[in-house]
């Protein structure tokens, strides 16, 4: 299976969440299908730190995000294909790192998979690890390893994903000490819109040899135009 997804945000988005693992034997695996992301017509945006996001649900009367840190934004998800399940109003997490998101670092957070997107009929996508590239103020390239976890099947996925232009200098932005201080008086920080397309095409598979263990690779790759509490690994 190949995914492409685009995002549009501007800071690395990270929060962290205990798995719930369902019985196996109701499984579903994705293999083709479009899905489409967006905070259009709900309000809200993505309010931005060096180490830190919050996804809003709501706009002020001048169009100004609403801050509510440690309460999931809102997103809207049309679907096709396999993904057709997921369409409806989808809960996109508030995410938070102790330490500054440098640029050409890999953290790594496969010990404690980080949540980043709950979906109406429960399926959810979690976050194992994460690179950034891209200047303070300019584009932001993301390489994201994660997988979909699906009434007990988890969908290895590895993408990456490319933000707008920083509107506030992602140098200039405050390091918080905890997502709830994104608000706090005196942080620095940035906003910005976001929405993204997630395609998944079924795979070529390969008959395993006959003595070869059985098992299926999912590989996903993601380019992208447009929008990232724990471990580090460089």
């Amino acid at each position: 299976m190949s995914q492409k997804v685009f995002l549009l945000s501007s800071l690395p988005i990270m929060a962290a969440s205990a798995l719930a693992f369902a019985n196996p034997a109701e499984a579903v695996t994705f293999t083709s299908g479009q899905l489409d992301l967006s905070n259009v017509g709900i309000g809200g945006n993505a309010i931005y730190t060096r180490n830190a996001i919050d996804f809003t649900a709501a706009n002020d009367a001048g169009g100004n995000a609403i801050s509510n840190p440690n309460d999931p934004g809102l997103i809207s998800v049309t679907a096709t294909g396999d993904l057709n399940s997921l369409t409806g109003q989808a809960e996109i997490f508030d995410l938070f790192n102790p330490v500054e998101i440098t640029t050409g670092t890999r953290f790594d957070f496969s010990a404690t998979p980080l949540r980043f997107i709950e979906f109406a009929e429960g399926t959810e996508y979690f976050i194992t690890a994460l690179t950034r590239t891209g200047s303070d103020t300019g584009v932001q390239n993301f390489d994201l390893e994660g997988f979909f976890l699906n009434n007990g099947d988890r969908t290895l996925s590895t993408f990456s994903f490319v933000t707008g232009q920083a509107p506030v200098p992602i140098s200039d932005t405050t390091l918080v000490s905890s997502i709830a201080q994104i608000d706090a008086p005196g942080t620095v920080n940035g906003e910005t819109s976001y929405s993204g397309t997630i395609l998944v095409e079924r795979p070529d598979i390969e008959i395993p040899e006959p003595t070869s263990v059985l098992g299926v690779l999912f590989v996903s790759t993601l380019a992208a135009t447009g929008l990232i509490k724990r471990k580090q690994k460089a």
